[in-house]
Formats: C-alpha cells, structure tokens, sequence
C-alpha cells in the first residue's frame, strides 16, 4: 500500500482526523494551500480545476461535517472512487485482513465474478480482465451479458423531476420508495446519468 493509500484509509477510518494529517492528504493529492479571510482556507488543484474550502479549526482535529465536505468534494474531483469502471462496468475494492489481500467484484450484475490482488493498482488491472473474461465467456456460451445498472450505484445518478418528488408524497411514499417502485417497472438495461425519473 503507498503512502497515499494509507493517508487516505486513515483520513477516512479515523472519526475527527487532526488538523496536520488533512493538510499532509491534501499535499499528496496535489493540492495548494492559500490562506482566506479569518479562518477559511481554499484548497486547489490545478490539474483538476478543483477548489476546496474549508475552516481551520481551533485545536488539532477538524469536524465530522468538514471530514464529510471534503471528502465529497475529493469525489467529485475524481480523486476519491467508490467503484473501479471499465467497459460500461462498476467493480468495488474492500480489504481481507484475514487473507491479507484486496478483493472485489464486479457490482450491480446477477453473475458473480470475483477478482482479487495485493495492491490497489493491481485490483484494478484485475478488475478490468475480470470484465474482459466475464463478456469472453458469455460470447462462447451465448448468454446475453448483464449490464451494470449504474443509478442503482448512487441515488446521486439519479434526477427526479419535481412533479415526480409530488407524486411520491401524495402516495405517501418516501422518494427512495418511489424510485425503487419505478425501477422495478424498468427493463434491464444500463440507465445513463441523463435519464429522468417519470412519474
């Protein structure tokens, strides 16, 4: 595991992470530091185009909810992944301590195909022969491969319009009922980001 890997496993394992290890985190993943009025500092990333700001914090760790902001904003900067993609693929990465390895799966899909490795970039590499292998096998047997449903990976993907989030409480169902109800009425099939939620 890299150093960066260990920063960033410890900044989000750790509940109130001290004020140092952000500053080190956000060094290593290229960002720059540049003082604000009173406490507020901005974080940017050339590369990315991308600015985090935040409070200092009197003391030495930060807060719950700042931890929570900036790790949202390292995602939407790409710098922070949920999933591994690949070929129109979702496939997670979680730890084994008992086998001392990473491992994951390709997600969303009924089929099970497993991977595993020792290192992140090596999971990936094995991500990506496991979907490789995974639409192989099914062209030799003539099975139609699953699809990752990519708005089932994050509510965020999905976009309701407001007449829809109305229906949803006139129904008295919660939002996250409703789209569930509706996703069950979808064919299978790979939604895109730029599909909407009809009532």
């Amino acid at each position: 595991m890299s150093q960066l890997e260990k920063l960033l496993e410890q900044f989000s394992n750790t509940p109130f992470p001290k004020w140092s290890e952000v500053l080190t985190l956000m060094k290593k993943l290229g960002y720059v530091k540049n003082e604000r009025r009173g406490s507020r500092l901005e974080f940017w990333h050339e590369e990315k185009n991308s600015s985090i700001y935040c409070t200092s914090h009197i003391g030495n760790t930060i807060k719950t909810y700042t931890k929570k902001d900036i790790i949202e904003k390292l995602k939407k900067a790409g710098l922070l992944m949920k999933y591994f993609e690949y070929n129109g693929y979702l496939g997670s990465c979680k730890v084994s301590i008992e086998d001392n390895c990473l491992h994951g799966k390709i997600e969303f899909i009924s089929d099970l195909v497993n991977y595993e490795a020792q290192t992140t970039e090596e999971l990936r590499k094995e991500f990506e022969l496991a979907v490789d292998d995974y639409l192989s096998h099914c062209k030799e047997v003539g099975k139609s491969p699953d699809k990752t449903l990519r708005a089932h990976s994050t509510l965020e993907s999905v976009r309701v319009t407001p007449k829809s989030n109305q229906k949803s409480r006139n129904m008295g169902k919660t939002l996250n009922d409703y789209i569930k109800d509706v996703f069950k009425k979808i064919p299978s099939r790979t939604l895109k980001y730029s599909d909407e939620i009809q009532p």
